[in-house]
């Protein structure tokens, strides 16, 4: 069973047809579920709501987790939505590791401080008139994640061998499938 955490706007009405369509020929069902996921939990939440029910979603399914986990619609991967719970799953169009996301940031940060968007990546391409690489990959993505240094030799400033500002600050986000078709 798949719980779908949506409000009213345009974009979460059509992501949950959308989500129901392709279920239907899945052969699987879906539920509506409330931000705050109380009642039968289902085997998967998604939330293609807005960032604040989806946020309260998080934060609940930190505490009472689906058996295959919380995934968040593109435009909700931000350093916000995955703070709310530690950790959250998206299938994501474009690769926030890759160069173009890169370029983004490295501009993102040079006007001041903040996190990438899904929207924000394209409002970017397109005013560079760069066509966005449209891969889809499910991603998994953790907030706060550090790596400690193994002794006092290796403990010089890693920030400087970087390449440069992350999608999720202090987090950590990495593909966990190959492609699955594009956009």
């Amino acid at each position: 069973t798949l719980g779908i955490v949506a409000d009213s706007s345009p974009r979460a009405v059509a992501a949950r047809a959308a989500v129901k369509a392709a279920a239907a020929g899945a052969a699987v069902r879906v539920t509506s579920m409330v931000p705050d996921l109380s009642g039968a939990l289902p085997d998967v939440v998604l939330s293609v709501a807005g960032r604040t029910d989806t946020r309260t979603a998080l934060g609940a399914a930190a505490q009472r987790p689906a058996r295959y986990g919380m995934y968040v619609a593109p435009w909700l991967m931000d350093v916000a939505s995955v703070s709310a719970s530690g950790s959250a799953f998206a299938a994501l169009p474009f690769d926030p590791a890759g160069a173009q996301a890169g370029q983004y940031l490295a501009a993102l940060h040079r006007v001041g401080p903040g996190g990438g968007t899904e929207s924000g990546l394209v409002a970017y391409l397109a005013a560079r008139g760069i066509a966005p690489v449209q891969q889809i990959r499910i991603f998994a993505a953790t907030s706060a994640f550090t790596v400690m240094p193994m002794n006092d030799e290796t403990a010089h400033n890693h920030d400087e061998d970087s390449g440069g500002p992350g999608w999720l600050a202090g987090g950590a986000i990495t593909p966990v499938s190959g492609p699955l078709g594009t956009r």
